[in-house]
């Protein structure tokens, strides 16, 4: 057997992914008259299904200025409220938004703090839900928070996360 092998598995019915995005065992073996004889396994990757029509807008596109952003998105299915619960049997979701801090070239985008000059990951930032979302807590403001980049690079976002928050 050459080195440079390729095998595909296919079925009449095809092999169904995982119902959940993640990352996923998978193994692979060689076996010689019902001894191993190699064995690799590896780490693959399920990705979520895209959201249909995601716009997001500046409220200003200036550089080097203070803005807000409004994004707004269509999901296929209904939304779990957001909130801290100490029950994991209980669906919850959070609202991930990541803002890239480098370019494939190593230019500068967003910093990794999204310049709100906050000293500790995890700061608590303003955030408002539109008529389909609210406050768990019955004001306007969402609780979101900042989750600065540790560097600035091509994988490493500031991310802003959404939580506490009630669906309708």
């Amino acid at each position: 057997m050459k080195d440079d092998n390729t095998l595909t598995i296919s079925s009449s019915l095809g092999i169904t992914n995982p119902s959940t995005a993640g990352d996923y065992y998978f193994g692979f073996s060689l076996q010689e008259g019902g001894t191993l004889k190699r064995k690799q396994s590896l780490i693959m990757t399920i990705t979520a299904a895209d959201l249909s029509s995601l716009t997001v807008s500046p409220f200003t596109a200036d550089q080097d200025r203070i803005t807000m952003y409004s994004l707004s998105f269509t999901a296929p299915e209904s939304i779990a409220s957001g909130s801290w619960k100490s029950d994991s049997s209980n669906a919850q979701t959070t609202f991930i938004v990541e803002f890239q801090t480098q370019d494939s070239s190593n230019n500068a985008q967003f910093a990794i703090d999204l310049g709100m000059n906050t000293t500790d990951d995890l700061s608590r930032i303003p955030c408002y839900g539109g008529d389909s979302l609210s406050s768990v807590s019955g004001t306007s403001s969402l609780y979101c928070i900042i989750r600065k980049a540790s560097t600035a690079s091509t994988t490493t976002p500031a991310i802003i996360q959404v939580n506490d928050f009630l669906s309708k």
